[in-house]
């Protein structure tokens, strides 16, 4: 943790040879607050070094972690896939959920978080999403009490949000875009 605070990053991930036959390597994630259970962006920094800087030479790498068993997969163009289990979203007492549907992009990129409601949550955090206007759905993400205030781009919250945008539409494929601070563009697959 106090890596990822002297660092100024939102999580980081450590990795290490399994001792599993299931899993290539074990991987953790660090907020600068606390542990947590899945993080898209720093399992795909992770996947990269391994393929990029560390000589991986086979074509897929899995990871056991806190939420089960993860793939990151090398395509032939050069792009890395994440196999990542389905999440369903939290239910918190109160009668609320960690995702909150807006209307538009434009009220996604208006949206002023409140801190210290997300922080007493029960949820990991607050997913915010809304169709966008060059993809097909935007996104923000909150958890306070892991020491995010703003996430600069969650693959992991992509399966709550995702799971939504694509309820009832038929299609598989969700195409989504960050709207805070810079911009990030993920897609997500879903596969019976």
């Amino acid at each position: 943790q106090s890596i990822s605070t002297e660092n100024n990053l939102s999580e980081m991930a450590f990795f290490v040879h399994s001792t599993s036959d299931e899993a290539d390597f074990d991987i953790r994630w660090f907020t600068p607050a606390a542990e947590a259970n899945l993080c898209g962006h720093a399992t795909l920094a992770s996947a990269f070094v391994l393929f990029n800087q560390l000589g991986w030479d086979r074509d897929e790498i899995r990871f056991a972690s806190a939420s089960g068993a993860l793939a990151a997969r090398r395509e032939s163009s050069g792009m890395i896939t994440l196999d990542f289990p389905v999440r369903e979203s939290l239910r918190i007492p109160s009668g609320g959920y960690d995702l909150a549907v807006l209307e538009s992009e434009e009220a996604v990129r208006a949206a002023v978080p409140d801190l210290g409601y997300i922080r007493d949550l029960e949820a990991d955090g607050l997913a915010i999403t809304g169709p966008g206007e060059a993809c097909d759905c935007t996104s923000r993400y909150s958890a306070p009490h892991c020491g995010i205030d703003e996430d600069l781009v969650t693959g992991s919250a992509h399966y709550i949000t995702g799971q939504h945008d694509l309820a009832g539409t038929g299609f598989t494929r969700v195409r989504f875009r960050r709207v805070v601070v810079i911009f990030g563009v993920t897609s997500m697959v879903i596969v019976s």
